[in-house]
């Protein structure tokens, strides 16, 4: 259930509160109670009131939940959408996702966030300038909406493989390549020799299915090797369910990228609260591309509105910010690796232990070498 709905008739997002406001001098009847409301009222938002997502109409004002211990809220006043029901794919079509804002989609409201509270200054400033507009957030909602069900794939990637990949692909790094010599007791009472290679070398050559993986990755611009937790993560998330495969919206992602490091460079209040990873931090990202998409992804159009956004900042009306703002490229990266991986088809026959494997092999080794025993420790 959205905590915002889009409203056909006054082309704005608007939060509970904001719309029993509207109504009330729409109809001259003053009504700020979401279960009080007159049916005549009600008939309105079915018609008036869009999902912020997937765009069907039919909403339903929800009050807020308290606790009746604590009196502490659990829910917050917000939409639903039952007749119709929200479309396949939308960001709050299922129960989990009730009264939160998915990962995807960026509260500007939210004051908690110095970030996000310095994003909601430049979303309102465009909008008293004409650069956008609550309705072109929505538009960039549903065309984004749009290319999400044209490219979705089944997640059926072994939620354990990227960290046991990953573990066993670290020996790579000590497994240093060159001649294979056999092992002999003087070599391993040498000073400089590693254990640690040693075993890595014999560990890789244990599990063939690393060989055929590394060469196939090892020189694409791929993030398993730094975000194999989170593909993990996302793989036992939506086992067996569809995702967004984000490959089709590469150039995009590329622009907004770009266009986000320049807004973090040439706004003071961002540049004091961001790091040099701002394709992490949501709330730039989801302005940026919404530059972007304004100005039909034309990098040199959306700098420039974003320094006439920047020189008129300051003191804009914060209500116009009050609006769902959507980052396209939530876990980009992440859903590209873990698709290719999944299309490439590596098949592990057993998960084992790879750590034990380690000082199994190493004890082998020893014992094979006649050499000291492995250190206690």
């Amino acid at each position: 259930m959205p905590l915002t709905a889009y409203s056909i008739s006054s082309e704005k997002e608007e939060d509970v509160e904001q719309v029993l406001k509207r109504l009330s001098t729409l109809f001259g009847e003053c009504v700020s109670a979401a279960e009080a409301i007159p049916e005549t009222w009600r008939a309105f938002i079915r018609q008036d009131l869009q999902c912020p997502c997937c765009f069907v109409t039919g909403a339903e004002l929800v009050k807020a939940a308290y606790s009746t211990a604590s009196k502490n809220p659990l829910r917050q006043p917000c939409f639903r959408f039952n007749n119709p029901k929200h479309r396949d794919h939308c960001d709050f079509g299922s129960t989990e996702k009730a009264n939160t804002v998915p990962e995807n989609l960026v509260a500007f409201s939210d004051s908690n966030s110095p970030i996000t509270k310095a994003v909601r200054e430049l979303v309102g400033t465009g909008i008293e300038l004409a650069l956008f507009s609550h309705k072109s957030i929505r538009d960039m909602r549903e065309w984004f909406f749009n290319k999400k069900v044209q490219s979705m794939f089944l997640v059926t990637l072994d939620p354990r493989f990227p960290k046991w990949m990953h573990s066993l692909y670290r020996e790579k790094f000590y497994s240093k390549p060159g001649k294979e010599v056999e092992l002999t007791l003087g070599i391993v009472a040498s000073p400089k020799f590693s254990w640690r290679a040693a075993v890595a070398r014999e560990q890789l050559l244990r599990h063939p299915e690393y060989r055929a993986f590394s060469e196939a990755f090892h020189k694409k611009p791929n993030p398993f090797f730094l975000e194999y937790s989170r593909m993990g993560t996302l793989a036992r998330r939506f086992q067996g369910r569809s995702a967004f495969d984000p490959s089709m919206l590469e150039e995009e992602y590329e622009k907004t990228c770009e266009l986000a490091r320049f807004i973090a460079i040439n706004y003071k209040p961002l540049k004091l609260t961001t790091s040099n990873k701002v394709i992490n931090v949501s709330s730039v990202l989801a302005l940026a591309a919404l530059l972007m998409y304004v100005r039909d992804w034309n990098q040199d159009f959306a700098r420039a509105d974003f320094m006439k956004i920047v020189g008129a900042a300051g003191s804009s009306n914060q209500e116009l910010g009050n609006v769902m703002g959507l980052n396209p490229f939530h876990d980009f990266r992440t859903w590209q690796a873990l698709k290719a991986i999944q299309e490439f088809g590596v098949q592990v026959a057993e998960y084992v232990d790879l750590k034990a494997e380690r000082v199994a092999i190493e004890q082998q080794l020893r014992a094979k070498l006649g050499a000291p025993p492995m250190p206690v420790e």
